[in-house]
């Protein structure tokens, strides 16, 4: 898979890879409530972004290994490549159950 220039080995059909992608989304459901609670109490949208940026940066090495937010600033990239990455792992997931369509022949 290629994300944000970034190769690596992913599969959500690989048993290992799914079950870290798992971990890695709860992972980053407990660091996103820590997240919401310091943005209500920050002084500076820098802490904000750079706490978030980083969540995210986690989720990627979590579940893939790789750090694909690589000197990544921008919250907003680093919400596209997120998005991006999400979009590519439902199109495995589409495509590796479509076999067993009813329509498939």
């Amino acid at each position: 898979m290629k994300i944000n220039g970034k190769e690596f080995d992913f599969k959500i059909t690989n048993i290992r890879h799914a079950a870290a992608y798992e971990k890695a989304l709860g992972n980053m459901q407990e660091k996103e409530a820590e997240n919401k609670k310091l943005a209500k109490g920050a002084k500076s949208v820098v802490t904000i972004y750079q706490a978030f940026i980083d969540m995210l940066r986690n989720f990627f090495v979590d579940a893939t290994g790789c750090d694909v937010l690589e000197g990544c600033e921008d919250f907003s990239d680093a919400q596209k490549v997120y998005r991006d990455f999400l979009t590519a792992v439902n199109l495995q997931k589409t495509e590796s159950l479509s076999l067993y369509s009813p329509d498939v022949k």
